[in-house]
């Protein structure tokens, strides 16, 4: 019996094993539309690189693509919950109790979100003493 490849094995001979897990753990579970012409300030690409995503865009574009549910990475998956949690704008010792990282590691996690475009800097809370 063959092991048949799913679309996110696709996506990995594609763009790589790590940014197909940033991709599915950010888009996992959804329909996406992949441009004819690479954006490098589009959201994915800031999430999973600019070169994977013009890699993508060339192997998949212009088309909707179901993005499957995939096997994270922890360090993506809390990427992903602080990102929500901050658009919500819950305050950062909700989200230190509700992902089970420190404060510390909650700020780095958002300075790296901005600096790739993914988190816009105006919802930049100043830090509170816990």
């Amino acid at each position: 019996m063959d092991i048949q490849n799913t679309l996110l094995d696709d996506i990995s001979a594609e763009i790589g094993y790590t940014a197909t897990v940033a991709l599915a753990a950010w888009f996992g579970g959804k329909r996406m539309y992949v441009p004819e012409k690479f954006d490098e300030k589009h959201i994915v690409a800031r999430v999973i690189g600019a070169r994977a995503y013009e890699r993508f865009v060339s192997a998949f574009g212009p088309d909707l693509v179901f993005i499957p549910k995939g096997a994270h990475h922890e360090r993506h998956d809390r990427w992903k919950k602080v990102y929500d949690r901050l658009l919500l704008g819950q305050p950062i010792q909700q989200i230190v109790d509700e992902v089970g990282i420190s404060t510390q590691h909650i700020h780095n996690i958002r300075r790296d979100l901005e600096a790739r475009g993914i988190l816009p800097v105006i919802l930049r809370t100043p830090p509170t003493e816990c």
